[in-house]
Parts: structure tokens; C-alpha cells; sequence
């Protein structure tokens, strides 16, 4: 890949007036000019689709949610602007997809979890408001974090058992279970915060702290390369440096 933009790079500088055409057209569409052909596709499929049909499959919302977190403010736009709960659902989920925003069960009104009416509303919130406290809430939740860290108990789950009383048989009865812990609780909700966080864990990878590698990698989906930890964190900072603007969520 980087040859092949050096190449570029001199047809571009030494090529002339043929040079630069050609550099012109092997640039990179614009994400604006991208996600509105690909929106214009998707709703041209939408029209054929019965009235209940579910909006999120087929290849040309693939193709629109394959745009990346970039593309994060379009969806939002859309998702606030969309004429039908169906539509503005289908946004709430591509944004969902691009940025890997989740909200706990907890933030759910009681007996709506995964409701696509409060998901739409949760998202819009999230968009407005709760992506500006981004940074305190990390910083919450890692001081969290680091404190029962410090306990000494690294335990994610805990298989219990639940003894119960059985009034109409008159019997006790026994259920094996597992348990979620406080640290699991807590890198689930940094987790939850999505790519936003990113350039949180480089800045605490360059500070020699690399309890997030793991959500690094959940959410980039990269493997890193090397030999030992060291190497590997190297691995993360220079992808991150490479690939950054690809990860960046505009308009906060």
C-alpha cells in the first residue's frame, strides 16, 4: 500500500497536467459524496420493501454502514431528520454499527429494552448530549476500574449457587449460576462507550498503561502484531497514527 501511494504521490508531482488527472481519478470519493449515493441506493431499495419489512439487511445498507465511523454524523443527521420510526430505527442502528455505542440494560425504561421507539431516543441523546461528556466519563470509569484492580481480585464472573425454597413441593432446590463482577461491570461500560474511546487508550498506551488492550482490539478488530506486550502496544500506536482518521467520529 505505501508503494503504491508513493507512486502515486510522484505521477501526481512530476506528471503534469495527465499526471494529475489521473491522480484525481484514483482519489478517494468523498465520504459527503459517498454516503449520499449509497443512502439514494438504500432508499431506492427501501421503496420496494413491504411496510414491515426489516430495513437493516441487504447489501445496500451493508454498503452504507461499510462507510465507517466517518460517516457517523450522516447517519445521526438522518436518524433526526427520518420522515417514519422505521427509517429513523434503521439510522439509530447504523449509527450503532459504526460508532459501537451500546447502552446498558439499566439505561432502558423498564419493560423497553431494545425497544427500536427508545433505542431511536437514546441514540439522539447519546448524539446531543452524552457524547460531550465522553472523556469525564472515561476518566470515571477507569479510576473505577483501577481501584478494584488494586482489590486484587481480577475475577470476571463467578459460577454461585442459588438455593431456593419450593412452596408447592415443599423442597429446596438448587441452581447453578454465574455472576457478573464489578471490574467485569466496568470494562463492559468503557466498552459500551465505543470508538470514542480510542483515542483515550492510545494516550494511555503512551503512557505505559495497557489494561485497555483488550477494548482496543474488540473494537478496531485488529490483531497486534509481536512478540511480547511491548511490541504489540508499538503495533496499536503506529496503526492508530495510520488509520486514525478512519476511526475519528466528527462533530463532537
Amino acid at each position: 500500500m505505501k508503494t503504491i501511494l508513493t507512486a502515486r504521490i510522484a505521477l501526481c508531482l512530476f506528471g503534469g497536467l495527465a499526471g494529475l488527472a489521473a491522480c484525481a481519478q484514483n482519489a478517494p470519493e468523498p465520504i459527503t459524496a459517498q454516503f449520499t449515493q449509497r443512502f439514494a441506493a438504500w432508499q431506492n431499495w427501501v421503496a420496494g420493501q413491504p411496510g414491515r419489512a426489516l430495513l437493516t439487511i441487504g447489501d445496500a445498507y451493508r454498503d452504507l454502514v461499510d462507510l465507517g465511523p466517518s460517516a457517523a454524523p450522516f447517519f445521526a443527521e438522518k436518524m433526526l431528520a427520518a420522515g417514519n420510526p422505521n427509517e429513523a430505527a434503521a439510522m439509530a442502528e447504523a449509527l450503532a454499527r459504526v460508532t459501537d455505542k451500546r447502552f446498558g440494560r439499566e439505561e432502558w425504561p423498564a419493560g423497553k429494552y431494545l425497544d427500536p421507539v427508545i433505542r431511536v431516543r437514546l441514540y439522539v441523546q447519546w448524539w446531543k448530549q452524552g457524547r460531550q461528556q465522553t472523556a469525564a466519563d472515561f476518566d470515571r470509569l477507569y479510576a473505577r476500574w483501577t481501584a478494584l484492580k488494586a482489590q486484587g481480585d481480577l475475577v470476571f464472573t463467578r459460577e454461585v449457587y442459588i438455593v431456593t425454597y419450593d412452596d408447592e413441593q415443599k423442597a429446596l432446590v438448587s441452581k447453578r449460576t454465574q455472576q457478573q463482577t464489578e471490574l467485569a461491570n466496568v470494562y463492559d461500560d468503557l466498552t459500551d462507550i465505543g470508538v470514542d474511546i480510542l483515542p483515550l487508550i492510545i494516550e494511555k498506551f503512551n503512557t505505559n498503561d495497557y489494561d485497555l488492550l483488550p477494548i482496543f482490539r474488540e473494537l478496531t478488530h485488529i490483531v497486534p502484531r509481536g512478540q511480547n506486550l511491548d511490541e504489540q502496544i508499538a503495533y496499536c500506536v503506529k496503526w492508530w497514527e495510520a488509520n486514525k482518521e478512519e476511526w475519528m467520529i466528527p462533530g463532537k
